[in-house]
């Protein structure tokens, strides 16, 4: 957990002592994934290795809002993104208020404004993907050839893959439009959770013998309409579920909803702030010729979900997966896979 959060356009006036040298990393970390995850971990191993403080330096709102650049969908409701944030294993988290102007610098003015002004940096950790600046013209080569001079070390991270699987935000977000949960899960390093406010209904799930928990969720990705097994997590309580993402079609739905049915005695949930945590796809979105027939399909969602956790009871499922936390085992085990690389700058 950071032990220095800022908020801020500068770092002026704030307590450098012990900061005569820092490793800093640059990123909108959308989704904390598993390669955000080795971004950070290798961030905080060279700061120990160089007996540094550990920098992470992020963005809020997300560029990609300010600037309009096409139509991203962020993975974590704020309240997911701080907690995550808050709970980094760098040193010092520096939160930076992105506006028109910030997006208006170009790279050397980015880097020298954001990067070097300080003084404490000594080396500086980023993907080999990382674009920063107006229009996104900065690259790694860029930073590099401007890092050198200042003696400043530049590490460049290949994209982390599990498996074959590219870690991405936008491959989070399309295994999700899919209804592929479990690949999301692989990519996240945890399942994909909503957060939100349970809300009154219309109760028509209780009229049909399964009383529903609905969710005014804050996320701005959906998993693709469907069936679930999820858990819910309610303050530090975690509850068995089955989780219905749709419009109800048999009912003549209006609106997208997202609804829960617990295997269990949560009590009342109204207003209570809620993550569903999705583990599996159980089934697509369908219309039933009836009530009846809706009624009956519902029995049978229920009974796979027992059955699921009959088979894994939430009490076995790692806890790391329902709150955040920091996986040092995970990054322990694969970090002979991230083979960071110091940037060759090409000849004059």
């Amino acid at each position: 957990m950071p032990r220095q959060i800022i908020v801020g356009w500068t770092r002026e006036g704030v307590d450098l002592e012990r900061a005569s040298v820092e490793v800093l990393t640059v990123g909108s970390f959308d989704g904390f994934h598993r390669g955000h995850q080795a971004l950070i971990g290798y961030t905080v191993e060279r700061a120990r290795a160089i007996g540094a403080r550990s920098v992470l330096m992020t963005f809020e709102p997300h560029p990609a809002k300010v600037v309009g650049r096409g139509a991203v969908r962020l993975l974590q409701a704020p309240e997911q993104r701080a907690a995550w944030l808050e709970h980094s294993p760098v040193d010092v988290l520096w939160v930076v208020p992105f506006t028109l102007a910030l997006a208006g610098l170009g790279p050397e003015e980015f880097l020298e404004e954001y990067v070097f002004r300080a003084g404490t940096v000594r080396e500086v950790v980023v993907g080999t993907d990382f674009r920063f600046g107006v229009h996104r013209s900065g690259d790694v080569v860029l930073l590099a050839r401007m890092a050198r001079p200042r003696g400043v070390r530049v590490w460049a991270l290949p994209p982390v893959s599990v498996g074959d699987e590219p870690c991405r935000s936008s491959e989070v977000r399309r295994r999700l439009r899919t209804g592929d949960v479990e690949g999301a899960s692989r990519l996240l390093g945890r399942p994909y959770a909503l957060w939100g406010v349970i809300q009154v209904g219309e109760g028509l799930g209780r009229q049909i013998g399964f009383p529903t928990a609905n969710l005014n969720w804050r996320n701005e990705v959906l998993p693709a309409p469907g069936v679930y097994v999820t858990v819910l997590r309610v303050g530090d309580r975690l509850w068995p579920s089955v989780t219905n993402v749709g419009w109800r079609p048999t009912v003549g739905g209006r609106r997208l909803q997202v609804e829960a049915h617990v295997l269990g005695e949560p009590g009342n949930l109204y207003g209570q702030a809620t993550e569903f945590f999705f583990l599996k796809r159980i089934r697509a979105e369908q219309s039933f010729p009836s009530v009846e027939a809706l009624r009956r399909q519902i029995g049978a969602d229920v009974e796979t979900a027992r059955c699921f956790f009959t088979d894994r009871p939430v009490a076995t499922l790692p806890a790391d997966w329902f709150r955040p936390t920091w996986d040092g085992t995970w990054y322990e085990a694969h970090r002979a896979d991230f083979r960071p690389q110091t940037i060759d700058l090409p000849s004059a």
